[in-house]
């Protein structure tokens, strides 16, 4: 099964875990290549084992990408963000006009 946006992603955030990522479905929206973590080309193998040996020797580098990815993750999905962007959404549906079936069919 496949998502829209792995959880993954948001779950590592939450730990201050750097990412090391395909580029997917999904990813870049929560995956700043090299501030939180490193965004690497669908199946390029040798480029993800690179980056997790590279993030494994430079500790320091490592804390701080996953300091920011928290950083990150903390400002885009506290609840109150997450409650007033479903707010919008259910508002910006119920001020859209709807087209009744009979308008539609007739062409109107």
């Amino acid at each position: 099964h496949r998502e829209g946006l792995p959880q993954i992603c948001s779950q590592a955030m939450a730990v201050a875990r750097p990412l090391v990522m395909f580029d997917t479905d999904g990813v870049k929206e929560e995956l700043q290549h090299e501030v939180n973590g490193f965004l690497i080309e669908k199946n390029d193998i040798e480029d993800f084992s690179k980056k997790i040996i590279y993030l494994s020797n430079n500790r320091e580098r490592s804390v701080a990408m996953g300091l920011r990815g928290q950083e990150l993750v903390n400002m885009e999905h506290r609840p109150e963000i997450m409650v007033q962007r479903l707010t919008d959404i259910y508002l910006n549906i119920e001020q859209s006009p709807v087209e009744s079936t009979s308008q539609h069919k007739a062409g109107i």
